[in-house]
């Protein structure tokens, strides 16, 4: 399971890379992308790993299409809909049934966006 999460993140990290990008900007992404992969490989849970990426995903996303890109503002709106969608996500947990609302998981997913909103930053 981890090698299939290890090529994800590869083949995220490669689509990150599709622009002409300077020594700087390429070696804090690769500093950032290492951080994010191991700290999903401390992850016990496969969801939990899932989570970071999918979650990274939607930073990345957030942070690119921001008007403001490139400034703290659109790292902070990222992180503001991430805890946001995070938070939802575990509400709708807890009214379900059979299923176990956990606030750990809305710092997961923070720390999802706020890894992918850090990609997209250091190639802007």
């Amino acid at each position: 399971m981890a090698w299939g999460l290890l090529v994800l993140f590869g083949a995220g990290l490669f689509l990150l890379f599709k622009q002409q990008l300077t020594f700087k900007s390429t070696t804090t992404t690769l500093i950032i992308f290492a951080i994010g992969v191991w700290y999903s490989l401390q992850l016990d849970m496969f969801q939990e790993r899932m989570h970071l990426v999918e979650y990274g995903i939607l930073g990345i996303i957030i942070f690119s299409s921001n008007r403001k890109q490139g400034t703290i503002f659109a790292f902070l709106a990222a992180g503001c809909v991430g805890l946001a969608a995070g938070s939802v996500d575990e509400i709708v947990q807890w009214m379900l049934p059979y299923r176990i609302g956990d606030i750990r998981d809305v710092f997961f997913d923070l720390s999802g966006v706020l890894w992918g909103a850090s990609l997209k930053w250091a190639l802007s």
